[in-house]
């Protein structure tokens, strides 16, 4: 049962705003990869080689658009059976939007500099938006916000999500340090599984 200080908040609306947050957020995300501006000029082998060079803006969208999906896969699966919610978590969303809505920005960075500093930040900004995103669920769950009965491996499967995005980024940011590269190549440890696991695991 939802508490009844809860009830000051109205979770479709709150929901409908973060969906909209996202889809903006991931839709930005394809401005990055900009065509050549020869474009009109080329074909065949030269404009196959033009569209090659931009691999790395194709990779940076592919990798956000997954990561933020998962995110989204992962909100709706929490709280799309919450009836209210209350200012907090509200404001704890709100925090989490915030850094959703900087993915685009610091995907455009690593799209363009393989730098040990733009590799950190991008890392950075997932750390920091899983761990809200974990924290969302951990204030719903202890405020008695979310709804009751729900198996505890399955509260768990949720967390760890969290806490495997968190550790395999925060470990990039340390090895960026040294050899962003393959810092970078750390990441598909959370890109290759992320459409298959969501799939299997929903229930």
């Amino acid at each position: 049962m939802v508490k009844e200080r809860s009830r000051g908040r109205d979770i479709g609306r709150l929901n409908a705003f973060t969906d909209g947050v996202m889809v903006v957020s991931m839709t930005l995300l394809i401005l990055n990869v900009e065509l050549p501006e020869n474009i009109l000029g080329l074909d065949g082998a030269p404009l196959l080689h033009a569209l090659a060079a931009l691999w790395p803006r194709f990779l940076g969208y592919v990798l956000s658009f997954l990561v933020i999906s998962q995110y989204w896969l992962g909100y709706t699966r929490r709280f799309g059976e919450m009836r209210a919610a209350d200012e907090r978590f509200a404001q704890i969303n709100i925090l989490f939007l915030l850094v959703i809505g900087f993915v685009p920005f610091a995907t455009a960075l690593i799209s363009r500099n393989s730098g040990g500093v733009a590799t950190s930040l991008y890392a950075a900004t997932m750390v920091v938006a899983s761990a809200l995103h974990m924290l969302l669920w951990t204030y719903a769950v202890r405020s008695g916000l979310a709804e009751p009965g729900e198996p505890p491996g399955r509260r768990w499967r949720e967390q760890s999500r969290s806490i495997e995005t968190i550790f395999i980024f925060g470990a990039s940011i340390i090895v960026a340090q040294y050899d962003s590269h393959l810092a970078r190549w750390m990441w598909v440890l959370l890109a290759v599984p992320l459409l298959p696991r969501s799939a299997t695991e929903g229930s």
